[in-house]
């Protein structure tokens, strides 16, 4: 999955999410890339495409796409 701007979503961005929320990628399904934290043999056989966000104030949020809305904040090196 890419940002409006064609650079690629990976896991441990941090994100600007709708709302002025953020969240971090725990995961991008599509790639099978996650974080050391996220338990990803549980949730595969769920989600095949898509990414698992962990926001602050709202929890999970799996998105089967991108949001127009996503903005990088900071990327995990």
């Amino acid at each position: 999955m890419k940002y409006q701007d064609g650079s690629e979503i990976r896991a441990g961005d941090e994100i600007l999410l709708d709302g002025g929320m953020t969240g971090i990628v725990l995961c991008c399904f599509d790639s099978s890339e996650y974080t050391p934290e996220f338990d990803y043999d549980n949730w595969v056989d769920l989600f095949k495409t898509g990414l698992m966000v962990d926001s602050d104030q709202i929890g999970l949020i799996y998105y089967s796409e991108p949001d127009l809305e996503f903005e990088l904040v900071s990327r995990k090196k």
